[in-house]
């Protein structure tokens, strides 16, 4: 069957429902938001409120997975509900777009794969779409640096202590790695175009904070690579900062995602080529990539085709920030079992 316009439902309105994919969805053609649900009647009324044409609107999820007028669905809930809800609607025929992580534990992202079949699912890691990303895939893809060998990636930010909302329970938002690091395992899993196989991770937490606050991982991938990711949620002076380091054999690629910043060394001894992104700063809502992955989603459910961030990639993000867990309570080499 030839579709000609996607009509999607979201279910849960908070703010990235909201500010990001309701509005980046509704700026391309042949999509429609054409249902909103949430328990909240209030959310409902907000949901319908900003959508271009009037939807339907259902409190129970499942009404609207079952509902044979919507083809699509977008899951904006608590991670700890991403899961079970795919696996509800990829069964009643709907392609998905989940937030990320795509589950919690490994046994269920590999339940959330076999419920896909022919449809389409796409995992809210929005950093693999970004343009900074994709310039430095690319560069590497054309062997501008050789064969890569390392992968060194930050995030530094500047945070208070505690969550106030369900992202600061760990039994709803699968803890700080679940919820915040998952991004960095999944950009760098996409610079590295390999799947993490073991890690070995240091830090803790300060008096400020209740989870883990900074870290160091040390990940070896499949293809090789070593990997580094470093996280400081406390950093002075330090705002959204996401900068990396690609080095191969034969150059370097030096990037940082909001800034739009990308330097390459084509040579180990040649003098850095800036082929930063001529964007600035990013000051839309959301981040980078986000505009780039819903278009992906549109397409792959009118096209055809495998999302950039799709479930096996889902799965791969889930073990690593579950090893991660482990391996920072044990002090020990884990791996990730993929």
């Amino acid at each position: 069957m030839t579709m000609d316009c996607v009509r999607i439902g979201v279910l849960g309105i908070g703010r990235w429902a909201k500010d990001v994919h309701i509005p980046n969805l509704q700026k391309l053609p042949n999509t429609r938001i054409a249902a909103i649900c949430s328990r909240s009647a209030e959310n409902r009324r907000i949901g319908a409120e900003i959508c271009l044409e009037k939807p339907l609107l259902f409190e129970k999820p499942e009404d609207m997975f079952n509902c044979p007028d919507i083809d699509a669905v977008v899951l904006t809930t608590p991670n700890c509900e991403h899961a079970g809800q795919s696996i509800q609607a990829l069964k009643a025929g709907k392609h998905v777009l989940t937030e990320k992580p795509m589950a919690l534990r490994i046994e269920n992202a590999r339940e959330v794969i076999e419920a896909v079949g022919t449809r389409v699912l796409l995992v809210g890691f929005e950093l693999r779409y970004c343009d900074v990303a994709s310039a430095a895939r690319a560069a590497i893809d054309a062997g501008k640096i050789g064969k890569p060998r390392l992968i060194i990636q930050r995030m530094w930010r500047n945070w208070g202590g505690s969550w106030r909302t369900w992202r600061g329970d760990p039994a709803m938002s699968g803890g700080i790695f679940a919820e915040i690091l998952c991004h960095s395992t999944d950009l760098q899993s996409y610079l590295a175009g390999s799947e993490p196989v073991s890690v070995f991770a240091g830090g803790g937490r300060t008096p400020i904070s209740e989870q883990p606050n900074f870290t160091n991982c040390a990940i070896q991938y499949a293809n090789g690579i070593q990997g580094t990711i470093q996280m400081c949620l406390f950093m002075a002076g330090a705002e959204n900062e996401y900068p990396f380091e690609v080095i191969g054999e034969e150059g370097r690629l030096s990037g940082e995602i909001l800034s739009g910043r990308l330097l390459l060394w084509s040579g180990r001894d040649a003098k850095p080529e800036d082929i930063s992104m001529k964007r600035g700063p990013y000051s839309k809502k959301g981040y980078p990539g986000s505009e780039e992955l819903a278009v992906d989603f549109v397409s792959c459910i009118l096209n055809g085709g495998t999302p950039r961030s799709n479930a096996r990639g889902g799965l791969a993000a889930t073990a690593l920030t579950l090893a991660i867990e482990e391996s920072l309570a044990s002090g020990a080499p884990v791996k990730t079992g993929l």
